[in-house]
């Protein structure tokens, strides 16, 4: 897989299968075509799965839903179920309609949002250039949104680990991506505040830990250069006090030996006075 597709914005059409199956197909494979990725419940599900789960996941990992508004599509709640899980996950629900239908049963959020006409009469063509410019905008947001949603679940899964948190230039870019958010984008749910904002919380107390370090290092540093300078100054000291003992007893050295020439030349007067007197008698 490319990383040009790998890149594609995801989009998720939920529809009746009685009703809108065969527009929905036609949808995504022109979504296909113009640079998207479609997903669709009949193409990836697999036989035996369990739906909702699968649902569940696809609805996160899509950037859109595309809302295939029949009259059996408002009535189902299937299509029920995957449109509260795209509000409650804060995904950006584009309605596009696919038959006529009583306006009075289309749900009342969808209503407030600008309906792009796919059914009978309407030009295919027309509409998909309206669908198409509708997903391109706030491409980046969109996708930040979706990205940010999927870690934060994952987060909230594995129990709140701190590894799982944004760091540094990451965190600042969720931060930046929060706080660029306009009244016509999907707004950040819940999960994703907690998670930006324990990220930031997590940041900070790393950043208090390492200049808790740093501070120790710092004073463990300046002890011991004191203890260094009072280990010189202990040096120079006993270098005095050994120079002056030296002094000494090179002093008392050098009175012995003058002190043991003296007696000898005492006794060698003594001899001779001793010879001189004894050569008279």
């Amino acid at each position: 897989m490319t990383a040009e597709i790998t890149t594609r914005l995801k989009v998720f059409v939920s529809y009746a299968r009685s009703d809108g199956s065969a527009l929905a197909e036609e949808l995504v494979t022109a979504l296909e075509v113009a640079g998207f990725e479609g997903y669709l419940d009949r193409h990836d599900i697999s036989a035996g799965e369990d739906w909702e789960q699968r649902l569940d996941t696809l609805i996160r990992q899509a950037d859109t839903v595309v809302f295939l508004i029949t009259p059996n599509a408002v009535a189902s709640e299937r299509c029920t179920w995957e449109l509260d899980l795209a509000r409650a996950l804060a995904k950006r629900i584009i309605p596009v309609v696919g038959l006529p239908c009583d306006e009075a049963r289309v749900p009342v959020d969808l209503r407030r949002l600008n309906f792009i006409n796919f059914a009978p009469g309407n030009s295919f063509a027309r509409g998909l250039g309206q669908l198409v410019g509708a997903l391109r905008l706030d491409l980046d947001w969109i996708r930040e949104h979706t990205r940010l949603g999927e870690l934060a679940q994952r987060w909230e899964i594995r129990e709140r680990v701190e590894a799982l948190l944004l760091r540094d230039e990451e965190l600042a870019a969720a931060q930046e991506w929060l706080a660029n958010w306009r009244a016509e984008l999907p707004a950040a749910t819940e999960a994703q505040r907690s998670y930006i904002a324990a990220s930031a919380d997590a940041q900070e107390r790393r950043h208090d830990e390492e200049r808790q370090r740093n501070d120790e290092m710092a004073r463990a540093n300046t002890e011991r250069a004191a203890a260094l300078a009072r280990q010189e100054q202990a040096m120079r000291a006993l270098r005095r006090r050994t120079v002056i003992a030296g002094i000494g007893v090179a002093a008392l050295s050098a009175g012995l030996a003058g002190t043991a020439v003296w007696a000898v030349k005492q006794r060698e007067r003594a001899l001779e006075f001793y010879i001189r007197r004894e050569s008279l008698r």
